[in-house]
């Protein structure tokens, strides 16, 4: 089986109103999947993390006259040749948004190919069912043309109400002292089963994380995720050994050196790799794989469209047992219920969840999905 061509879809979807989180205010949310074909007919779908036009055409430059004629099922010969072939312009960022989404599309082809899931391919499902969060508990405003901000606590309780048993809160907008009341608003309306988990978006400083880590702790907060930029190595050493809260992080870190130094100097409790950036299914469960060795917990990043979700829950089903447990569940999964439909859209059928808890495709080949090519059309980024 040869690859024979990639077909690319920069796509990009709107909302109204828009919602905010610690860079500013978000109205629209781009994606690129990819659709890989081969000489035998079968096809792969694989998305890349980032800005769609330049991780096509990064796809296009560097990765396109190394993976045509490539065997999709040569999984870890190809990702090498392509992270050697990048290794002069760079390791993370769009070149390996661009290798992720191949990777990704070949491990769905491997799994049609065999009559499997994913998962099967990655060891098993460890499990088949996933715990999920919201994570779109974010900023919006009371009233369209206000500036008052909407109370995170009623978007709390709707999640709740539609079965999620943890939530995530953005944080990092407003100033320390309004934002640890939010976080507090959400705390209490909440029953004491639900888990709170709160996301700066690397907004702080060291300073203002560790003053923000004693309040969440003192709140309860199941975690802190990215309170500071991931380059800013001293920062995390500090706020490790000042706070008392655990913190996750790793969502914009690629390849296991990306994690290397995270994990080895243990500067988080949690690690979020996002399977469309750190370098597709090959490269994350190698790195969860490290994560392991650690002693440090997992769960994938999951704020992608259709196919870039599809590929997390798939991770997330065959990551062995937590380091400290037995059990067969683990962290919750980040399923957003998603303002932009960027999954719901994108599927002819949607992945199957019910009080927060979603059950893994294990009844499909590969990935498990079907795209809506409908869908898709609507929502090209069209050039020139």
């Amino acid at each position: 089986m040869k690859i024979t061509s990639i077909d690319k879809y920069p796509l990009d979807f709107r909302q109204d109103p828009a919602w905010g989180y610690s860079k500013g205010w978000v109205s629209n949310a781009p994606a690129l999947l990819i659709e890989v074909h081969t000489d035998e007919g079968i096809s792969g779908w694989g998305e890349g993390y980032g800005p769609p036009l330049p991780v096509a055409e990064m796809i296009n430059a560097l990765c396109e006259p190394v993976t045509i004629g490539a065997d999709p099922f040569r999984t870890e010969d190809l990702w090498g040749r392509l992270v050697h072939d990048a290794r002069d312009f760079s390791k993370s960022g769009t070149a390996l948004a661009a290798i992720s989404a191949i990777d990704i599309a070949c491990w769905d082809i491997k799994g049609k190919v065999l009559g499997v899931p994913v998962c099967s391919l990655l060891g098993g499902p460890v499990r088949t069912e996933l715990d999920c969060y919201a994570s779109t508990v974010r900023y919006l405003r009371k009233s369209p043309g206000s500036e008052e901000l909407a109370d995170p606590a009623e978007l709390a309780l709707k999640f709740v109400g539609d079965g999620y048993r943890a939530l995530k809160i953005a944080v990092g907008m407003l100033d320390l002292t309004e934002d640890i009341d939010r976080v507090q608003r959400v705390c209490e309306s909440v029953s004491e089963d639900v888990r709170v988990m709160v996301d700066a978006n690397q907004a702080y400083t060291c300073r203002q994380a560790v003053e923000m880590a004693k309040s969440l702790a003192e709140l309860g907060v199941t975690w802190f995720e990215d309170p500071l930029p991931p380059d800013d190595l001293p920062g995390w050493r500090s706020l490790k050994s000042r706070a008392d809260i655990s913190l996750a992080g790793g969502e914009t870190l690629s390849s296991r050196t990306g994690f290397r130094d995270f994990l080895s100097l243990r500067l988080v409790d949690i690690i979020l790799p996002e399977t469309g950036l750190a370098g597709g299914l090959t490269e994350c469960k190698k790195i969860m794989d490290m994560a392991y060795a650690f002693g440090v917990e997992c769960t994938p990043h999951g704020y992608a469209s259709a196919v870039g979700t599809a590929a997390a829950i798939h991770l997330a089903s065959a990551l062995p047992h937590q380091p400290s447990s037995t059990a067969s569940r683990l962290l919750p999964f980040e399923f957003a219920p998603d303002p932009f439909n960027r999954i719901a859209d994108l599927l002819t059928d949607p992945f199957e969840i019910s009080d927060g808890v979603l059950r893994v495709p294990l009844d499909r080949p590969g990935l498990g999905i079907e795209i809506n090519r409908g869908a898709l059309s609507d929502r090209l980024i069209r050039q020139g």
